[in-house]
């Protein structure tokens, strides 16, 4: 079922795979959630690509189901959640296999959520923007991708445990700028020039870049080689979405907006 606009490239590469594929594919073109989980019933789907207010809404159904459920039937909680959970996941059919959600990260309750009612399928998280294409999968940045930080605000590369800042980043599908009435200052201050952000595109997310350390292994020919994994990047902010409070402190209304 495709839920994204084909504004969005990831939705118009899927709607070529599926097609190259053989397969067909669902088009829900309502302006808002409402009557999603009515076009998921009927269509039975084998992949879900969705995003976190889709997941947010399932979530919030799934716990007015088992409340209404402890009130009218009682019982325990526990078995309220997983009648609930069954009846959920049948009715996205038997055939479901991949639940993948992008544009924003999901919260923990949420994603947790997700396990217990797919948990044969493959559940992805995805990130990424028009411009670059993606990021990372499950939080490990993509092969050919590389991920410099800007410090912003309170957010600097001198973090602790973890270096923190504006994530920019060059990728093998970087556009090279914006077209006509974008340019100018949307894309001088998007795509840097000049100094170690050069050629990068500065995507106005803050990110925690978690570099492991190298682990050294015996190779076949019995020499020891340290190799690392490749690093993950966790999007906790963004950089326009701080305000500054009247006694100087910045803060972050997306928590909020995650719950209410």
């Amino acid at each position: 079922l495709a839920i994204y606009s084909f504004a969005y490239s990831l939705e118009r590469d899927n709607f070529q795979t599926v097609a190259m594929l053989g397969g067909r594919l669902g088009l829900y073109n309502q302006p808002d959630l409402s009557h999603v989980f009515e076009r998921l019933y009927v269509l039975k789907p084998t992949t879900v690509l969705g995003v976190p207010a889709l997941w947010t809404s399932l979530h919030q159904l799934y716990e007015g189901r088992v409340d209404h459920m402890r009130r009218t039937v009682g019982g325990s909680r526990e078995a309220a959640e997983q009648a609930t959970l069954d009846e959920l996941a049948t009715s996205f059919g038997p055939q479901l296999e991949v639940v993948s959600s992008g544009t924003a990260p999901l919260t923990p309750a949420v994603r947790e959520f997700l396990w217990r009612l797919f948990p044969e399928a493959f559940i992805g998280e995805g990130y990424g923007t028009q411009e670059t294409g993606l990021i990372t999968l499950e939080n490990v940045v993509q092969p050919g991708v590389t991920v410099r930080l800007r410090d912003t605000m309170e957010y600097t590369s001198r973090d602790k445990p973890w270096p923190r800042g504006e994530i920019c980043v060059k990728t093998p599908s970087l556009v090279g700028g914006y077209e006509d009435a974008l340019q100018g200052e949307v894309s001088s201050s998007s795509f840097s020039k000049g100094g170690r952000l050069d050629g990068f595109f500065a995507t106005g997310d803050v990110g925690e870049l978690r570099k492991p350390k190298a682990i050294r292994r015996r190779g076949a020919s019995g020499r020891r080689k340290a190799s690392a994994p490749p690093p993950s990047l966790h999007v906790i902010d963004r950089v326009k979405s701080l305000f500054k409070l009247s006694n100087g402190e910045y803060v972050s209304p997306l928590a909020l907006e995650a719950i209410y």
